[in-house]
């Protein structure tokens, strides 16, 4: 943080990121004025791992794989977007209990991430407790995901061009609602 070269003793430029540990690839460039936060500068960054050219030597089903690797928070969205794209442009029907599995999974996966930044920003808050028990709950998700997918962290491209590669075990119902 420097103090702005300007009359106001009280005005500062801050620069949030991407080097930041809660920023991530993200960066703002604030100027605030006492308390207040007169501008705000937006960066969304750049970040580039060449997925793009890896997926133009691999079929869709190995894509699917791949997809998930996009973004470790939250792969199975990125499952789900991978498999649209290519349900849309092979005029696909997907199997109505298949729709509702990847809602389903979205949506753990949307909470999961939730979880995450809450835990992040109490860390960053430091408020610990509030970490554990965000990730405590993640953690239970993730278990799920194992069940249901076969992997904690990655689902090993669960959502694919078609539906998904498997069908709910019969014990997920049960373990879903004891979730919830």
């Amino acid at each position: 943080m420097r103090k702005m070269r300007e009359k106001n003793p009280t005005s500062y430029e801050l620069l949030f990121g991407p080097a930041h540990p809660g920023s991530g690839n993200f960066s703002v460039r604030l100027r605030i004025e006492g308390e207040r936060v007169v501008s705000a500068r937006a960066d969304p960054g750049y970040l580039h791992r060449g997925f793009e050219k890896l997926m133009e030597y691999r079929n869709a089903m190995q894509n699917s794989v791949l997809s998930d690797r996009l973004c470790i928070l939250e792969p199975l969205n990125w499952n789900l977007i991978h498999a649209e794209a290519v349900d849309e442009l092979t005029q696909e029907e997907i199997p109505e209990k298949a729709k509702y599995i990847r809602v389903l999974m979205v949506e753990l996966s949307r909470i999961q991430s939730h979880l995450i930044w809450y835990g992040a920003m109490s860390m960053g808050l430091g408020f610990d407790t509030g970490f554990k028990i965000a990730f405590g709950y993640r953690d239970y998700i993730l278990d799920l995901f194992e069940l249901i997918t076969g992997g904690r962290v990655y689902p090993a491209g669960y959502i694919c061009p078609g539906g998904v590669r498997r069908d709910l075990p019969d014990s997920a119902e049960g373990r879903i609602r004891k979730v919830m």
